[in-house]
């Protein structure tokens, strides 16, 4: 049952790391619309482009996506953890149920969880960004 446990920690924050990067991207995108149509600013300018630095427009909004989708990256893989280390907590003073067990083993497969989800989003941006640019060319 232990290692069937440690699984379930390491794909649950996986799951956490990937869910809440999606959520993130999909919130980034809808405010910076929403933004643009409120205030009539162009994504350019909410993506903190600037005409007089920009030679190629192209290659600096592929880069300061992938600044923000790193930013979001991080950011989900510290929810994960940190929603982990709650459930760890949780665990210790029987906070949510019963009998729950504690352990360093199960911090540590969150870890590894959040590690594994944070490689996978690093390999479909990846893909997405090299899809981006084969298209482009």
């Amino acid at each position: 049952i232990s290692e069937e446990d440690k699984l379930y920690h390491i794909f649950a924050c996986a799951l956490i790391t990937n869910f809440t990067f999606l959520v993130l991207v999909i919130v980034t995108k809808s405010y910076t619309k929403v933004c643009g149509r409120c205030c009539g600013w162009e994504e350019s300018v909410l993506l903190g482009e600037s005409d007089d630095r920009a030679v190629d427009g192209e290659a600096l909004t592929l880069q300061r996506e992938s600044q923000i989708y790193f930013i979001i990256a991080v950011v989900s893989g510290i929810a994960a953890m940190l929603i982990g280390i709650l459930k760890e907590i949780g665990d210790e003073y029987n906070i949510a149920w019963n009998n729950g067990q504690s352990s360093w083993g199960d911090i540590l497969a969150d870890f590894i969880g959040v590690i594994l989800g944070e490689i996978i989003i690093c390999l479909s941006l990846g893909l997405r960004f090299w899809i981006f640019r084969r298209g482009a060319s």
